[in-house]
């Protein structure tokens, strides 16, 4: 998602290589040239023809010098093509390695760098090296790096060095009278095609989430409805249930010499023949404090089974499975289903309109057979311009015959589960949300039921795993202590492990799986590909690991490929990382790394020739309140597809195993002040609490209605200025008093005519509310449905109902008499509403009238005092802010002040 005021900020540089000569070209001269002599106390040379790559003493011939040069590239903001550093030497040289390094020092001039003022050396990045020309002169292919420097608005600086130690070497300076000898910067400006965008960083503050004054999220959605994904139904049950606390059927082991893997297997297969009660729990294996060797694998293969020990610290404190198998591939405890998902019934193309980031709906072609609590697979089938958009289909090219090769439609074709919330007619409203856009363009989908038979209800808990291992890089023990493998609502917590050669826990093919509170100390093997991956989710959706520490990894937290999430590390930390946390290889999506925290680096970028040609590792990355020590590499996919970081602390970078555009940043080094997956739960599980699908209740009474806000007109029409401020509440707000009403409704994305909720209720012939129901108000004065219909369904079969009332937070509420099944209500028409002198004329219609703002059923001082005691307000969504603007100012006040004493129908009073 780019939020749209970066639109206006966008700038564009090619990487595109050109042949030299043939195209237009600038030529840039530096702005200082100088060095800085390695332990030798003479003078700053800078101002010399000759800037001297050695010493020329005979008593130090090998003294080293450094070439430093700065040029400003503050004029290459809109050229297109790549970047040259041409150097030329005094003489012909051959076999010369010269090589550019690139630095940053806001401190460094010609004129005060001497031999002991050198630039900050902890600055140093990439390394560059040249091609040989046959004309005294080297060249070195630096875009990469100006493309940084120009999006940082910062001057390009480049150490130049060599390791020629039997010959002198000079190239000349600027202040040499041939000025074809000098330094300089040759960029091409041949125009290429499919030009990456580089963002530039604004000092705006857009807020992409914040949390408003009632306690809830707010979104800013981009202009085609992208938004931060929601990941508050990550983890068991969607975070709608604890985790349990399992204290029947436990079968107890005590610990003993020896090899124990076939004692515990059998009380593993013990418990597994017991009955699930009600919850799905059959029983527990319970490991009493001690030693357990076991010389092999133990598997968890039925639903209902708890592996539990009695502590996680070791023999003496706690329960330890220690492992001596030297097979290193092994894995001390497997929880696997071994059922995969089978689909069944028809194909439904989704239709063809683009699909944005975060909504939780999607619309399927017509004559559709889904209900309510289908299990569904939603499929995104890219094609070949996707792949080549993102730079894919080139990677045999690149990276050579030995990598996996280029990405192909067919192997980039992932399914990702669904449950279906409510059917209005032919859109499905998800439990969870879409995290990878679906834009006709570059994809199609489809819909299509499925079954699985894997197994649920499964843990592990309180106990600690060691492996036997010969050498700090031994490889031939246990690879993994835990994995969980074709599993649903399953946990791993409080577990330790020690010495593995690669994972505490893998979770692969699993679903709403809670990792928590466990700790990867140490790792046995070789530092490379493949090992020491702490914490890893594999083709797994709404896991989350929270709470778990990893200690001398690689990868300690890390997604693999085609992961498509919500998936979340929350409150994680790595110690003496031997390299970076973030997602692996091949476009994994829909993650939240939210506090982090580690001692080198978080990446998310094109990894491209990376390991077997990793290419892009991730987008729809969101890292929240994280910390790096070392830096984030951080790349922004192409088109919509986003990586966003807010409130991170460390240094940000666009320049890793290759350099793209920077994802978008915002409060960089200010960390947030809530916490994104906590708030964003904890609105999950009220919204799903008092859950009723709006549309598929085959309701009985149906409800087509219209009507006008008399603060909201402009000219004859209600202005839509909230909804354009995005001022709207996705989620119904009238949870709140004076209305407490329960319902779930929720838009992902309003249509551009929507002005604001109103909530309509239905009474018997006693006065009695009914049912009620949050809707829509639109500009062509329609009450539509939470998912834009225009008919209302109400489940109220067999009552008497007789009134039907309709509230605006900032308008006095209508009550109309209704009768029969198939109702139309048309409170812009005169004599609908019940009462006298309940609406007034607006634009030529009637219209409910302003200055409610307690919606008590009277305009009174009350009111006044709710708009007098809270002040100017901007940018806001209040009860109080009569004329719809998001601003409550004097023009509020009037609007109240010109109906006080107005009195609703008696239904509606208090």
């Amino acid at each position: 998602m780019k939020p749209p005021i970066f639109t206006k900020l966008l700038s564009v540089i090619a990487f595109f290589i050109l042949s030299y000569g043939l195209n237009a070209q600038t030529i840039i001269k530096p702005t200082f040239d100088t060095y800085s002599e390695f332990k030798s106390p003479n003078d700053n040379f800078g101002n010399k023809e000759f800037l001297r790559f050695r010493s020329n003493s005979t008593e130090k011939p090998d003294v080293e010098r450094y070439v430093y040069l700065e040029f400003d590239v503050s004029n290459l903001e809109e050229l297109q093509g790549e970047v040259i550093l041409e150097l030329h030497r005094t003489k012909e040289r051959t076999n010369t390695n010269i090589q550019v390094q690139a630095f940053s020092d806001e401190n460094f001039n010609e004129n005060s760098l001497t031999w002991n003022n050198q630039p900050q050396e902890d600055a140093l990045y990439p390394i560059y090296f040249g091609r040989e020309t046959t004309n005294n002169s080297i060249k070195f292919d630096i875009t990469n790096w100006a493309n940084y420097m120009i999006v940082a608005g910062k001057p390009l600086q480049l150490k130049v060095s060599t390791n020629t130690f039997d010959k002198l070497e000079y190239i000349a300076s600027k202040e040499h009278s041939d000025t074809s000898k000098h330094p300089v910067l040759k960029c091409y400006t041949e125009k290429t095609e499919n030009l990456p965008i580089i963002k530039k960083q604004s000092p705006v503050k857009t807020d992409m989430v914040k949390l408003i004054k009632r306690g809830k999220l707010k979104y800013t959605l981009d202009d085609r409805k992208n938004r931060i994904i929601d990941f508050g139904m990550v983890g068991y049950h969607q975070g709608l249930k604890p985790l349990p606390k399992v204290n029947k059927n436990i079968v107890e082991i005590t610990p003993k010499s020896g090899d124990r893997t076939a004692d515990i297997q059998a009380v593993i297969n013990q418990v597994s023949n017991f009955e699930q009660d009600a919850n799905g729990h059959r029983g527990v294996v319970l490991l009493k404090k001690g030693y357990y060797e076991i010389n092999g694998e133990l598997f968890i293969k039925e639903s209902g089974v708890i592996v539990r020990g009695e502590g996680n610290q070791n023999e003496t404190n706690g329960t330890m499975i220690f492992n001596k198998t030297t097979n290193g591939k092994a894995i001390s405890l497997t929880i696997d289903g071994q059922e995969e998902f089978t689909v069944k019934g028809d194909i439904f193309n989704v239709e063809n309109y683009y699909v944005p980031i975060g909504t939780k709906e999607i619309k399927v072609q017509n004559n559709h057979n889904f209900q309510v609590g289908d299990a569904i697979l939603i499929t995104r089938i890219p094609n070949e311009a996707w792949i080549s958009l993102l730079g894919m289909d080139k990677l045999e090219d690149e990276c050579g015959a030995d990598k996996h090769g280029n990405w192909t439609p067919e192997k980039y074709t992932v399914a990702s589960q669904f449950n279906i919330l409510d059917v209005c007619d032919n859109t499905l409203m998800l439990d969870t949300p879409i995290v990878d856009p679906i834009d006709p363009e570059y994809a199609t989908a489809t819909v299509q039921k499925y079954d699985w038979a894997g197994i649920t209800e499964c843990g592990v808990e309180n106990i600690r795993f060691e492996s036997s291992f010969t050498g700090e890089f031994d490889e031939n023990h246990a690879k993994r202590a835990i994995l969980l493998k074709q599993c649903k609502d399953c946990w791993v917590t409080d577990v330790k492990a020690k010495n593995f050669g690669n994972n505490l826990v893998k979770v692969e093919n699993a679903y709403q799986v809670t990792v928590d509170g466990c700790e990867m100390e140490d790792y046995k093997s070789q530092i490379k590909g493949g090992r020491r991956y702490g914490f890893s989710i594999s083709k797994s959706k709404l896991v989350i690991v929270k709470n778990s520490k990893s200690n001398n990894g690689r990868h300690d937290f890390n997604l693999n490929s085609k992961t498509q999430g919500p998936n979340v590390m929350y409150n994680c930390t790595v110690t003496n990382a031997n390299s970076d946390s973030g997602p692996h290889a091949r476009w994994s999506t829909g993650i939240l790394w939210e506090s982090v925290k580690t001692n080198n680096k978080i990446n998310v970028q094109n990894r491209k020739c990376s390991g077997s040609g990793h290419g892009w590792a991730g987008s729809q990355h969101y890292l929240w309140n994280c910390e790096a020590g070392v830096e984030f590499i951080f790349h922004d996919p192409p088109k919509d597809h986003t990586n966003v970081a807010i409130g991170c602390t460390g240094k940000f970078t666009n320049v890793g195993m290759s350099t793209q555009p920077l994802g978008y940043i915002e409060k960089e080094n200010e960390p947030v002040k809530f916490s994104l997956y906590v708030q964003q739960a904890m609105e999950h599980q009220e919204r799903m609490k008092n859950h009723t699908p709006s549309c598929s209740n085959n309701g009985s009474l149906r409800l087509a209605s219209k009507a006008r806000l008399e603060g909201f007109m402009v000219n004859d029409k209600m202005s839509n200025e909230l909804n354009m401020l995005n001022l709207l509440p996705n989620e119904q707000p009238f949870s709140v008093e004076p209305w407490y009403y329960e319902g779930s409704e929720y838009v992902e994305n309003f249509d551009a005519n929507i002005v604001d909720w109103v909530l309509i209720s239905l009474y018997d012939s006693e006065k009695n509310i009914i049912t009620q129901k949050a809707a829509l108000i639109n500009q062509n004065d329609e009450i539509v449905s939470h998912t834009g219909s225009t008919e209302l369904d109400f489940n109220v079969e067999n009552e008497n109902i007789a009134y039907i009332s309709l509230h605006h937070k900032s308008h006095l509420a209508v009550v109309a008499k209704i009768e029969g099944n198939n109702i139309t209500v048309d409170f812009t028409e005169e004599g609908v509403v019940d009462g006298y002198n309940q609406t007034h004329n607006a634009g030529g219609k009637q219209a409910l009238i302003v200055g409610d703002y307690d919606n008590n059923g009277l305009i009174n001082n009350i009111d006044y005092n709710i708009w007098m005691n809270n002040g100017v307000e901007v940018n806001t969504y209040l009860q109080h802010d009569a004329d719809g603007n998001g601003i409550i100012n004097n023009l509020d006040f009037n609007l109240w002040d010109g109906n006080k004493s107005k009195l609703g129908n008696p239904i509606i009073q208090e």
